[in-house]
């Protein structure tokens, strides 16, 4: 119970202060839980990083839940996690009811009101792209398989494009890994020499074999210590305290919920708005790697597309959710009470599906992949197809620049247009990227100066 304790103190003020998206949040947790707790090393940490980049989910939430779990176990876990997401998908839940009361179109303040904020998601979008890219778009293959994927979203926008471009993407980086690395052995394969045609030649004996080695070389040495260091760096799993088999059952169990909600949506002519939703956020929730910005075209393409939510309601959403703390993956919720909007109770049903579907495939794998961990991290194969996942997302929060900025600027009829033409909401989005992406201010306070800037303008033109 102590370490259960620990997880209630320690995590009760993060939902409420985690703003900055992935880059701050896990500069957060590496101060509080490495630094300041001392709940898991620096060795550690990285090696639950990196996992949370190898699996679909949000990088912040994945990592909050699997620190919480390595230090107090699963019931820690899952409390960690809802003490990180919930609060602010409640917010996001009232404010999706609020919207789904007001009139459409909205009223004329309430448009100006959302183009000043959209303007500023659009800038933080492109601000989260670009940091992405910097970690992720390391080399020419990643290069091209973050533009690839970002162009091939513009030209075709389909539901099954982005895992596809996915996929693609991890087998295209696997591929070349593999070619690299066996040309690069090919390349070390020496010219065969007498020498080396006898294998009891002196000159291709080691020192040591002929006796004139020296026990304290740099060689010598860099061998001892990572023979010394590999059970430091792999010993600290000191709360996994459930089995592989629990884990592999658990990952079972999503399988079977995912196989059963694509079959029976399948088998309707015209599936109810609850089943064709939770699927949608399910696949959702099962193919974003790395960042909660990659939600944002998946959800265009799953709740607008179908009619559940209108532009303005959605955009409005994506400003809302880059306004508050948290993770971006309760935009879910958000879209769930307004696909699912009358009565108050439907909608409050359709939040907790979204809720629930967009975070459950990413914390059962989480689950089922933590006993095994190291194994998974060591095999250069999987790191080798995670690289090329990880580029086509942020190619595909490149694209949701694209998308955001073509519909960014609400009209009083309700439509949506580009914000070409609009130099005040270009000005707005283009001093956001710079304030908060090149000089680091605070994502809130420049969302409110946007959300002031269109009110404003209201004032003046009206």
């Amino acid at each position: 119970m102590g370490r259960l304790r620990d997880v209630l103190v320690g995590y009760a003020p993060l939902g409420f202060v985690s703003f900055g998206g992935p880059p701050a949040n896990v500069a957060m947790m590496h101060s509080l839980f490495v630094e300041k707790r001392k709940w898991v090393d620096d060795a550690v940490f990285t090696e639950l990083m990196g996992i949370s980049n190898a699996l679909p989910g949000s990088l912040s939430t994945q990592l909050v839940f699997a620190i919480a779990v390595c230090h107090g176990g699963l019931a820690a876990g899952l409390v960690g996690f809802l003490l990180w997401s919930l609060p602010m998908m409640i917010v996001m839940t009232c404010l999706a009811i609020g919207v789904s009361h007001i009139s459409t179109p909205f009223p004329a303040v309430v448009v100006h009101l959302t183009n000043g904020l959209v303007s500023v998601a659009v800038g933080l979008v492109a601000v989260a792209a670009y940091k992405l890219s910097q970690k992720v778009v390391t080399d020419t293959v990643t290069m091209l398989v973050c533009a690839g994927a970002a162009c091939v979203s513009v030209a075709y926008s389909a539901a099954w494009v982005d895992p596809s471009l996915m996929v693609a993407g991890g087998l295209l980086t696997f591929l070349w890994d593999t070619w690299q690395h066996r040309t690069a052995h090919l390349h070390l394969i020496p010219t065969p020499s007498q020498d080396d045609r006898d294998p009891f030649s002196t000159s291709c004996m080691s020192p040591e074999s002929r006796g004139d080695g020296d026990p304290s070389s740099p060689g010598n040495t860099e061998i001892s210590v990572s023979v010394q260091e590999v059970p430091a760096v792999h010993e600290i799993e000191i709360g996994l305290n459930y089995s592989p088999l629990f884990g592999g059952l658990v990952i079972a169990f999503a399988a079977a919920v995912f196989a059963v909600l694509l079959v029976a949506r399948s088998l309707m002519k015209s599936p109810p708005i609850p089943l064709s939703y939770v699927t949608n956020v399910f696949i959702a929730g099962s193919i974003i790697f790395g960042s909660g910005p990659v939600v944002v075209p998946l959800m265009h393409a799953y709740v607008v597309d179908p009619g559940w939510l209108s532009e303005q309601e959605f955009l409005l959403g994506v400003a809302f959710v880059n306004i508050l703390p948290g993770p971006n993956f309760n935009f879910g919720a958000y879209c769930g009470a307004l696909a699912m909007r009358s009565p108050t109770s439907y909608a409050l049903l359709g939040a907790i599906l979204g809720y629930v579907g967009i975070y459950f495939p990413g914390i059962a794998l989480k689950l089922g992949v933590l006993p095994l961990w190291k194994h998974l991290r060591g095999r250069p194969s999987i790191k080798s197809f995670l690289r090329g996942v990880s580029a086509a997302a942020v190619g595909l929060v490149f694209y949701a620049v694209y998308i955001l900025w073509q519909k960014a600027v609400s009209l009083p009829d309700g439509t949506a247009t580009s914000l070409d033409g609009h130099s005040l909401y270009v000005i707005l989005t283009t001093l956001t990227f710079v304030a908060v992406g090149l000089l680091s201010l605070p994502a809130p306070a420049v969302v409110v100066f946007g959300g002031v800037v269109g009110v404003l303008e209201w004032f003046a033109t009206r």
